[in-house]
């Protein structure tokens, strides 16, 4: 008799991200992610106590996602923030699922967006700060407050269809609202 397949955590996490990147997280229940992992709903509930759980861990696992995406984009824009708003706007085009997941949804993160997008010990928004040349810290942060809500409607009309800028038009318009943002004095 052949011996049977020992289900892991790990494959029970991949099957989950997976179908949430494909679907969404309320694709992830224990019918679906059994399918996708090839087993039964037991081994899940082996490694998780309840759904809840193993939905947290898509979020995690989807945080982590972006947070590698953002390391392998290009950083190449001497206007600060800039690469950084591309990322995220390439990434609701691109995996809009885990984008919805992790910045549109309601679900619980166990840090905010700005947390989130500073990239906890990477440091991604403190580093662009840093690059906001002839200013106050404190305007610093309010330039980017400012140039993340441009950032985040971008990033919206991307994810209804409504952004009709290639890439190159996104770059040129993200830095000409930085400029307008850093210009305008309070």
């Amino acid at each position: 008799m052949a011996r049977k397949q020992s289900i892991t955590k790990e494959m029970i996490q991949k099957a989950a991200l997976d179908l949430a990147h494909e679907e969404g997280l309320e694709a992830v229940t224990a019918r679906r992610v059994a399918a996708c992992a090839n087993c039964s709903t037991q081994p899940i509930f082996r490694a998780y106590e309840n759904m809840e759980d193993l939905q947290a861990d898509v979020i995690k696992m989807a945080g982590e996602f972006f947070a590698d995406y953002y390391e392998k984009s290009p950083k190449d824009s001497p206007t600060p923030f800039v690469d950084l708003g591309i990322a995220y706007i390439n990434f609701a085009r691109e995996h809009e699922n885990l984008f919805r997941i992790l910045f549109v949804s309601r679900y619980k993160r166990q840090v905010s967006t700005y947390e989130f997008i500073n990239g906890s010990d990477k440091m991604y928004v403190l580093k662009e700060l840093k690059r906001v040349e002839g200013v106050t810290p404190q305007r610093a942060g309010e330039i980017f407050s400012l140039f993340w809500t441009f950032v985040n409607g971008l990033a919206a009309m991307s994810l209804n269809g409504d952004l009709d800028m290639n890439e190159d038009e996104v770059r040129a318009s993200l830095a000409q609202a930085f400029e307008a943002l850093r210009s305008y004095s309070v």
